[in-house]
C-alpha cells in the first residue's frame, strides 16, 4: 500500500503543486476560478487515495496521531472553504459557528481533525438537495490544559432509514446500493472517521430521521498550547462601529453575530425581509450605520432584487457587503459593480469578514515583506520525477537564493563531493541510487557529515517515519509537498550562522550564554521556539525545570507499578513541554519513548531508553541550577 501511495501521489504532487504556483501569478478571475477547480479536484482525488491508505493503516494498527501546534479557527475555516463550492452548486446554505469561548491555539493532530470534519460535512452536502448544512463547534475543559471539543454537523437532507442505521459504520458500505450509484463514494469515510475519533480520544455518533435530515457529531481532545500567540485580537478600528446585519438563516445569523460582537461592534441584527424593508424606508435610521452586511440568496432571478437593495442602501451607508451562496467571479463582479463594497462567499468566516470590513490589513504588508525576503543559502533538491523536481525547485527559490538539483542519488553524491549545501531534500524511491543509499554515501564520502538531510516521501506509515530517522535523516516531509513544511524545515535545521539570522549579541544574551552547558540546554533553540521573545522563553524554560522533579517521581512510580496508561499520559505531557524549552536531548529521548509506548513496546524492551531518559532529566536539572539563577536575574 505504501508503494502504491508513492506511485499515485507523485503525479498528483505535480498537479497540486504547480496549480498552487500558477495561482500566485497575475490571473484573470476566470483563469483563477478554473485553476482553483483543478486544485480542488486533485484534492478530492488525493482524499480518495488517503481514504484507502488510512483504512489499511488503521486496520493494521499503524496510524500515528501527531501532536503539533495549530490554530483551531484557521483549520476549520480552511476545511469549510474547500467544501463551500459543492454547497453553492446546490444552493445550500452552509454555516459555521465556533463558540467564542473555545481557545484558538491548541496542540493536536489538525490534519486528522479536519479529515473527520470534511467527511461528515461532505456527506451532509452530498445527501442534502435543499435547505442547509450547519456546523457548530463547542468545547469544555476536561483536565489541566486539556480541552474536549464537539463538532456537530446538522443537515436537512434525505436522512437515513432506521433499518440501515446499524450498518452505517461498516467498511465499504453505504445506506444501500442505490446510494452508491446516485452519490458515489468509497464507503470508507464513516468507518475511518469512527476510528480516527477514537484515536483522537473522542467518539462519534448520529441521529437521523428518514426524509427529515441527519445530525452527525464527533468529539476529540486537544491540549492548550502554552504559547497562545495565534488568538487574533479584536480589530480596534471596528470597535463601536455600527452595522446593519440581515440574515434569514438562523445558524448563519448566530455565527456571524458572535464574531461581530467579539469585535465590540454595535450590531442591528434582523431576520425578516419585511423588517429590512422598513429600515430601508427609514432614511434617518439608515444614516446611522457605518456598514451593512446583507445575506442574500442571489439566484439569477433574485439578482435584480439584490441590485435594487444595494442602490437604496448605498445612498445612506458607505460600505455595503453582500454574503452569497456562490463563489462565481462574474456574480461577485456584478454585485460590486452595482455599488457594493465587497461580495463574500458563504460561509462567513472571521478572516473573510475582517478582510471585507478592513480591506488593507497589516498582514498583507507583512506577507509581502516575507515573500520578498530570501535566505542567502544554497539548497540541494533530489528527485527522479521531473515534475516534482521542477516544483520543489520553484518553491525553494521563493525562499532561498540558490538551488541545485539532481535526478537520482548518484548525481546527488557527486554534487556533494564538490560543493557544500546548507540543507538537502532527498526523495527516497529513485533509480540508479535510492535516497537511503545516497544518504549513507553522502555522510561517509563527502563534506556533508552533519548537513541536515530531509527525506521527501509519499509513505505515511509510523514505522516508515521512525525507520528514516534511524537511518540518519534529520526529518521528513510528505508529498504533496507543502511550502510551509519546506519553510519550517529550512528554519528548523539550518545553522543560524548560515542563514545570517543569529541575533546581534547583547548584554543579556552574552551573560545567558556564558552560563549554559550547550550540550544540555540550547538557549538559541528556546528563543526560536518562543518566537525570539526572551521573557517568554525564560518563563517556558523555568516552568519546565520546576516541573521536572515531580515529573521524574511520577514517571518512576508509574514504572514501578507497571501502569502503562499513566506512563503514556506523563511522557506525553513532558514531551509537549520539552518542545518549547530548548532541551533537545531530553526532548529527543522523551519523544522516542512516547512513540515506542504508543507502538505497544513492553517496558522491559524500553529499559535502556528509560535509563537514558532519567539521566537526561538529571543532567538538565544539574546544568539548569546556575543557569536559572542567571535568567531570573535578567
Amino acid at each position: 500500500m505504501a508503494n502504491m501511495s508513492h506511485e499515485l501521489r507523485t503525479p498528483l504532487n505535480g498537479v497540486i503543486g504547480f496549480t498552487r504556483q500558477v495561482l500566485k501569478t497575475p490571473l484573470s478571475d476566470t483563469q483563477r476560478d478554473h485553476l482553483q477547480t483543478i486544485e480542488r479536484s486533485a484534492g478530492h482525488l488525493l482524499s480518495i487515495i488517503n481514504d484507502i491508505l488510512d483504512f489499511s493503516k488503521l486496520d493494521a494498527g499503524k496510524l500515528v496521531i501527531e501532536n503539533i501546534p495549530f490554530s483551531l479557527r484557521e483549520s476549520v475555516e480552511e476545511t469549510l472553504t474547500l467544501l463551500a463550492p459543492s454547497a453553492h452548486k446546490k444552493n445550500i446554505e452552509l454555516s459555521l459557528r465556533v463558540s467564542p469561548q473555545l481557545p484558538d491555539s491548541l496542540i493536536g493532530d489538525a490534519m486528522r481533525i479536519k479529515q473527520v470534519m470534511v467527511n461528515l460535512a461532505n456527506n451532509a452536502i452530498k445527501f442534502t438537495d435543499t435547505g442547509a448544512v450547519d456546523i457548530n463547534l463547542e468545547g469544555h475543559v476536561v483536565g489541566k490544559n486539556l480541552y474536549k471539543i464537539r463538532v456537530t454537523v446538522q443537515d436537512t437532507g434525505i436522512g437515513i432509514p432506521s433499518q440501515q442505521q446499524n450498518s452505517l459504520f461498516e467498511a465499504f458500505s453505504q445506506g444501500d446500493k442505490s446510494v452508491t450509484r446516485l452519490y458515489g463514494g468509497t464507503g470508507l469515510g464513516l468507518v475511518i472517521s469512527q476510528r480516527l475519533a477514537q484515536e483522537l480520544q473522542g467518539s462519534i455518533g448520529f441521529e437521523s430521521v428518514e426524509g427529515d435530515g441527519s445530525t452527525f457529531w464527533f468529539t476529540f481532545q486537544c491540549e492548550l498550547n502554552p504559547l497562545p500567540a495565534l488568538q487574533p485580537a479584536a480589530p480596534q478600528s471596528l470597535k463601536n462601529r455600527t452595522i446593519l446585519y440581515y440574515e434569514p438563516h438562523l445558524a448563519s445569523r448566530v455565527a456571524t453575530s458572535e464574531i461581530l460582537a467579539a469585535w465590540h461592534m454595535q450590531v442591528t441584527c434582523i431576520s425578516q425581509a419585511s423588517e429590512l424593508a422598513c429600515i430601508v424606508a427609514d432614511k434617518e435610521r439608515l444614516a446611522g450605520f457605518d456598514f451593512a452586511l446583507i445575506g442574500h440568496d442571489v439566484t439569477p432571478a433574485a439578482l435584480d432584487d439584490a441590485k435594487t437593495l444595494i442602490s437604496h442602501l448605498k445612498q445612506h451607508i458607505a460600505a455595503i457587503h453582500l454574503a452569497v451562496n456562490s463563489n462565481s467571479p462574474s456574480l461577485h463582479q456584478a454585485i460590486v459593480a452595482s455599488g457594493a463594497k465587497s461580495c463574500i462567499s458563504k460561509p462567513i468566516t472571521m478572516q473573510r469578514l475582517l478582510k471585507a470590513l478592513i480591506p488593507a490589513t497589516v498582514d498583507d504588508a507583512q506577507h509581502s515583506q516575507l515573500v520578498e525576503h530570501k535566505l542567502p543559502i544554497k539548497v540541494l533538491a533530489v528527485d527522479d520525477n521531473e515534475a516534482n523536481l521542477k516544483l520543489i525547485n520553484a518553491m525553494l527559490l521563493e525562499q532561498v537564493t540558490s538551488v541545485a538539483t539532481a535526478t537520482d542519488g548518484a548525481q546527488a553524491v557527486e554534487l556533494c563531493r564538490h560543493e557544500k549545501f546548507a540543507i538537502i531534500f532527498m526523495d527516497i524511491q529513485m533509480p540508479v541510487l535510492d535516497g537511503i543509499s545516497a544518504l549513507q554515501q553522502i555522510r561517509q564520502q563527502t563534506l556533508h557529515e552533519t548537513t541536515p538531510i530531509i527525506a521527501v516521501t509519499a509513505h505515511a506509515f509510523g514505522e516508515e517515519k521512525d525507520r528514516l530517522l534511524e537511518l540518519g535523516f534529520n526529518s521528513f516531509i510528505t508529498k504533496p509537498i507543502d511550502e510551509a513544511m519546506l519553510h519550517h524545515s529550512i528554519y528548523e535545521y539550518c545553522d543560524p550562522t548560515l542563514l545570517g539570522l543569529r541575533p546581534e549579541p547583547n548584554a543579556i544574551t552574552e551573560r545567558v550564554m556564558a552560563n549554559v552547558n550547550a550540550k544540555t540546554i540550547d538557549w538559541p533553540l528556546a528563543l526560536q521556539r518562543a518566537g525570539q521573545k526572551p521573557v517568554l522563553a525564560k518563563d517556558m524554560f523555568i516552568g519546565l525545570v520546576n516541573s521536572l522533579p515531580e515529573s521524574k517521581a511520577n514517571i518512576a512510580e508509574a514504572l514501578i507499578s507497571q501502569d502503562i496508561e499513566q506512563l503514556k499520559a506523563l511522557i506525553h505531557k513532558l514531551n509537549g513541554a520539552c518542545c518549547y524549552s530548548g532541551v533537545p536531548k531530553l526532548g529527543k529521548v522523551t519523544h522516542e519513548l512516547e512513540t515506542e509506548l504508543k507502538r505497544g513496546l513492553s517496558l522491559a524492551d524500553l529499559e535502556p531508553e528509560f535509563f537514558e531518559f532519567f539521566e537526561q532529566i538529571d543532567l538538565v536539572l544539574e546544568d539548569a541550577a546556575d543557569f536559572v539563577k542567571t535568567l531570573e536575574n535578567e
